[in-house]
């Protein structure tokens, strides 16, 4: 028996009393992280590091905490696995703190869920501060560019994880609602959620981010697995009018021509000019010559890669002598999370990531099929999906290790999906 300050209650996690505050704590923590996760400055790295301190507490004293079996240490491996191959790779190739940064911040991701498979977040709270996080999202984009007139809304960081991580959210909404709430539950919120999904839209629109949309196909696949009587060829025909939509808005709205143009411009440019080392490339211009330059240092150093140190000197030097546009200087990655991993960590480098994206997309899909029995358990696997899936596309032309706020929001979402994951699945309907 436990001493009367420090109480254990099966499946509720730390007590005070009859206070689960352990619970109430992370509770509040997720909230307050999700509203602000684009918009309030520290609201994901806070709730990342309250929600690390009670994982380091629950490690110090298991006996708090729920027991671990091989699902947790699977999914521990899986959040770990980048920077323990960041940390291998610099400890062979020479040291880079500043690239290991950001990557570091996983680990959070490891404490939080060590935090969250024991004190369960109530499904709910995570839906209405998901809602909340993204109608903040469309007020500060609306600020940002129809009154301060900026040309991007960037929220508090970067225009691209902004508008990313925005339709990731609006998805999340529109997930919990088809899963979380009965019939007539559903008809009352309507209104939130269709206000939720413009919201979303329109901070990823006034973002004027390309690659946010390249996973709309995606997050409608993932939300379709939710519906038990949708079909394989329901999802190929509404895949499909998606793409159809997708390309008939190049030719119908003027603002996603603004976009796309350039990008074809700059194309034929890049493959066009003569001396593209010396020339101004544009935005997808100079993507092109990172790609190109990140898949000839992976050809001349196919295993451990170039290294992070090893890159920046061969960068340097090529820029020195005319091989490389000087464009890349200002450039902390590649815009392409493969083709970066390749040229800097090699074959190692590369087999981790696809663990990392493909281990934790088979853990979540396998859980996302007993969405039917247990909702609550469901809608934490489709935040997994949508977070993995998501951020994997979008690294396709960025990286998912771009920005503090970027690594924060994915680093707390997969903790919230893999912690919630596993508390419905050891106590159902928390």
């Amino acid at each position: 028996m436990q001493s009367r300050i420090w109480q254990i209650a099966p499946n509720k996690g730390l007590l005070i009393g009859d206070t689960s505050w352990g619970r109430a704590i992370a509770q509040l923590a997720v909230f307050i992280g999700l509203a602000g996760l684009m918009t309030l400055n520290s609201a994901s790295s806070t709730a990342l590091v309250v929600l690390s301190a009670l994982g380091i507490a629950l490690l110090i004293r298991p006996a708090w905490g729920q027991p671990w079996d091989k699902s947790d240490r699977t999914i521990a491996l899986l959040l770990s696995i980048l920077p323990l191959i960041y940390i291998l790779n610099m400890n062979l190739l020479g040291w880079d703190l500043r690239a290991l940064d950001k990557p570091s911040r996983l680990l959070l991701a490891v404490l939080a869920f060590v935090a969250l498979r024991s004190l369960p977040i109530n499904a709910r709270t995570v839906f209405w501060a998901s809602l909340l996080g993204v109608m903040i999202s469309a007020a500060i984009a609306y600020q940002q560019t129809q009154i301060a007139h900026l040309p991007r809304a960037y929220g508090i960081s970067h225009p691209i994880p902004f508008g990313n991580i925005s339709l990731i959210m609006a998805a999340i909404v529109l997930g919990g609602w088809g899963l979380l709430f009965d019939r007539e539950q559903k008809k009352g919120l309507v209104p939130w959620v269709v206000l939720a999904l413009i919201a979303g839209l329109w901070a990823s629109m006034a973002s004027g981010s390309r690659g946010g949309w390249i996973a709309l196909p995606l997050f409608a696949y993932i939300l379709s697995l939710t519906v038990p009587t949708v079909r394989t060829w329901h999802r190929t025909i509404v895949l499909t009018l998606i793409t159809v939509l997708m390309i008939a808005s190049y030719y119908t709205v003027p603002s996603v021509q603004q976009r796309i143009d350039p990008a074809i411009h700059e194309t034929i440019h890049y493959f066009a000019s003569p001396d593209t080392h010396n020339t101004n490339l544009g935005s997808f211009g100079t993507r092109l010559e990172m790609w190109r330059v990140g898949l000839e240092t992976f050809r001349d150093n196919p295993w451990l890669g170039a290294g992070f140190t090893g890159f920046n000197q061969s960068l340097e030097m090529g820029i020195s002598q005319g091989a490389i546009n000087p464009e890349l200087r200002n450039h902390a990655h590649l815009h392409n999370e493969i083709i970066t991993t390749a040229a800097k960590l090699g074959i190692l480098g590369l087999g981790a990531l696809f663990i990392f994206w493909l281990g934790l997309w088979h853990k979540f899909r396998s859980y996302l099929k007993n969405a039917n029995q247990n909702p609550e358990l469901g809608f934490f696997a489709l935040i997994g999906l949508l977070t993995v899936g998501g951020f994997a596309l979008f690294s396709l032309s960025d990286s998912m290790f771009g920005t503090f706020t970027g690594i924060h929001a994915q680093a707390l979402l997969l903790a919230i999906a893999a912690g919630g994951v596993r508390t419905q699945e050891l106590s159902p309907r928390t």
